[in-house]
């Protein structure tokens, strides 16, 4: 019915050089792209300079641009929203008014749970409209006049 196609093989030859616009950092971008919570802020901004000069126009890179820089800025985000949360929560603690500290830390929790929580999951959503450095920074500006309330209502 049918005939089998003869395979011609070519004799192999070495290939002296590809020309490519990939360099080493490049393919870093592409290969460490799930594991970039991992990477330092030095490889990170390594990562964000070698996709804007892969393709700085495509809408893949854009998106993976910005997904860069919110875990880049959304780092510094967190850690100003947990010492945020600590000013909030101290004031439950700070009371020298007579009371049973079990019932402080039950009140103090859920407080606790809500600023660590908004802080975190805050900094890593992306925010239509916003940059990534200034929207992994929006769940810091809600904290902030809420620790300057709770420290300021502390009572001694």
């Amino acid at each position: 019915m049918f005939e089998p196609i003869a395979e011609v093989r070519q004799p192999k030859q070495q290939i002296a050089h590809i020309a490519t616009n990939l360099d080493p950092t490049q393919l870093r971008v592409r290969r460490f792209q799930g594991y970039s919570q991992s990477l330092s802020w030095k490889q990170l901004g390594e990562m964000l300079q070698a996709a804007e000069d892969l393709d700085p126009d495509s809408a893949r890179s854009k998106a993976d641009m910005d997904r860069l820089e919110r875990i880049r800025w959304g780092r510094v985000s967190v850690m100003v929203a947990n010492l945020l949360a600590l000013v909030i929560t101290l004031p439950f603690f700070l009371q020298k008014t007579p009371g049973n500290p079990v019932l402080r830390a039950l009140r103090c929790a859920p407080v606790a749970i809500i600023a660590l929580m908004g802080g975190v999951l805050g900094s890593s959503a992306p925010i239509p409209g916003v940059p990534p450095a200034v929207g992994v920074f929006l769940p810091v500006l809600v904290l902030l006049p809420i620790a300057v309330a709770a420290v300021a209502s502390t009572k001694s």
